[in-house]
């Protein structure tokens, strides 16, 4: 999985909550559509951006204490 660069982090927090608004809240549909743009990215920093976007609306699987 890409490492996400500082410089990029503002960026791809910035789509996801762009994303996020754009589907008032559902996080399953900022994800669908993320994973869309993945999909249909024309170069390879587009696809990273929204890899990063991807990850970054993944809830990670961490155990519950």
């Amino acid at each position: 999985m890409p490492t996400l660069q500082p410089k990029r982090l503002p960026r791809v927090l910035s789509e996801a909550e762009v994303l996020i608004a754009i589907c008032e809240g559902n996080l399953a549909q900022a994800r669908t559509e993320a994973l869309h743009n993945y999909k249909e990215a024309q170069t390879d920093d587009e696809a990273a951006l929204w890899s990063g976007v991807l990850e970054v609306l993944t809830p990670s699987a961490r155990p519950q204490a």
